[in-house]
C-alpha cells in the first residue's frame, strides 16, 4: 500500500501515462516497483497503467508479461513503443511520454 501523498502534478502525470498507452510492468514483491509507485503517491499510483507480472500477485497478468520479451526486469516501462528498465524519476517519465 502506497502511503505517500500525491500532488496534482503526479496525478496528472499518471493519468497522462495511462491515456498515452504507457505500461508499467512490475511485481508485488519488487522493492523498486514499490518505490516507483510511492514516488507518485497513493492517489496517483491508482491511476498508473500498472501490470502485475508475478503469477501470485493480485490481478496477475503474468501471461501478458511473458508475451513481452523486452520485460526482463522490474520495474519496466513501455512508453511510445520503446521499453525502459528500472526505476525512473518523474521528470524522465514526463520527458519520455511527452508530458
Amino acid at each position: 500500500e502506497v502511503e505517500t501523498v500525491s500532488t496534482s502534478y503526479t496525478v496528472a502525470l499518471a493519468k497522462h501515462l495511462r491515456s498515452s498507452g504507457a505500461v508499467f510492468y512490475g511485481a508485488h514483491w519488487c522493492r523498486f516497483c514499490g518505490l516507483q509507485r510511492s514516488l507518485f503517491g497513493r492517489e496517483a499510483a491508482r491511476q498508473l497503467p500498472y501490470v502485475e507480472c508475478a503469477a501470485d500477485g493480485f490481478g496477475s497478468e503474468a501471461t501478458r508479461c511473458r508475451a513481452a520479451p523486452e520485460v526482463r526486469a522490474y520495474p519496466s516501462w513501455s512508453i511510445g513503443g520503446k521499453f525502459y528498465s528500472g526505476y525512473l524519476p518523474l521528470q524522465e517519465l514526463a520527458k519520455l511520454s511527452g508530458f
